[in-house]
C-alpha cells in the first residue's frame, strides 16, 4: 500500500501536510484524487509542484495543474546519475554538481550544468542521457524568492514526513483495517504538523 501526500510551503516558509491518499500504487488516477482534496483545501493554485520524478504524478498534475511549473527533486537526479559513474569520477562529479545545485542565479546554475554536461559527455557517456532527461525541470525552483530555494530544490521535507510515517505505521500493528488505518494516518499528520509550525 503507498501513502501519497501534499506537502505545502508558503513564501513566509510555513510547512503543512495539506492531504493525503492511501492506494495500490503511484498511479495517475490516485495522484490526481490527491490533487483534487489538496486544490479543495488550499483553494489556489500552487505556484510550483516539486517530485521525484513519477512520471503518474507529472501526468496528474498536468490534467489537474495544467500549466503550473513543475520541479525535479534534485537530490533524486544525483542518486540517478550518481549509479552510472565509475568510482574514481565521483569526487569530480559530485564537487561539480554541489556548485549547480548550489548556484544562486539560474544564470549560474546553467553554466554549472553546462560544465557538467561536458564532464559526463568526455568522462561518463553512460551517466549523461540521465542528466538531461527532464533537465527542464532542474532550474524552476529559481522562478520562487531566494529565501526558499533551499527548501524548493529537492523533496526531501516530503521524503522526511513520508519516512515518519512508514516508521509509525511498521510500529502499530493495531491498524489492520482500512478505516483504522486512515484514522491512524490522519493523527499521525496532526502530530508531524504539529512538529512543522514549532
Amino acid at each position: 500500500m503507498y501513502i501519497l501526500i501534499s506537502l505545502s510551503l508558503t513564501f513566509c516558509r510555513k510547512r503543512r501536510v495539506v492531504s493525503f491518499f492511501t492506494s495500490e500504487g503511484e498511479r495517475v488516477a490516485s495522484y490526481k484524487t490527491l490533487l483534487r482534496n489538496t486544490r479543495s483545501i488550499l483553494r489556489s493554485d500552487p505556484a510550483m509542484i516539486i517530485s521525484d520524478g513519477s512520471r503518474a504524478l507529472r501526468k496528474a498534475t498536468d490534467a489537474i495543474y495544467p500549466g503550473i511549473p513543475f520541479q525535479y527533486c534534485l537530490n533524486h537526479k544525483l542518486n540517478l546519475v550518481r549509479k552510472h559513474i565509475k568510482p574514481e569520477l565521483k569526487p569530480y562529479f559530485l564537487s561539480m554538481y554541489r556548485m549547480f545545485s548550489n548556484s544562486p542565479t539560474i544564470m549560474t546554475s546553467l553554466c554549472y550544468f553546462n560544465n557538467l554536461r561536458s564532464f559526463l559527455i568526455h568522462h561518463a557517456p553512460e551517466a549523461y542521457p540521465h542528466l538531461i532527461s527532464n533537465s527542464d525541470y532542474l532550474f524552476t525552483y529559481h522562478t520562487q524568492p531566494s529565501i526558499l530555494h533551499k527548501q524548493l530544490k529537492t523533496n526531501n521535507l516530503i521524503e522526511s514526513v513520508n519516512s515518519q510515517i512508514r516508521f509509525s505505521l511498521n510500529h502499530a500493528i493495531y491498524l489492520q483495517k482500512s478505516s483504522s488505518l486512515k484514522r491512524g494516518i490522519f493523527c499521525l499528520i496532526k502530530k508531524i504538523n504539529y512538529s512543522l509550525q514549532a
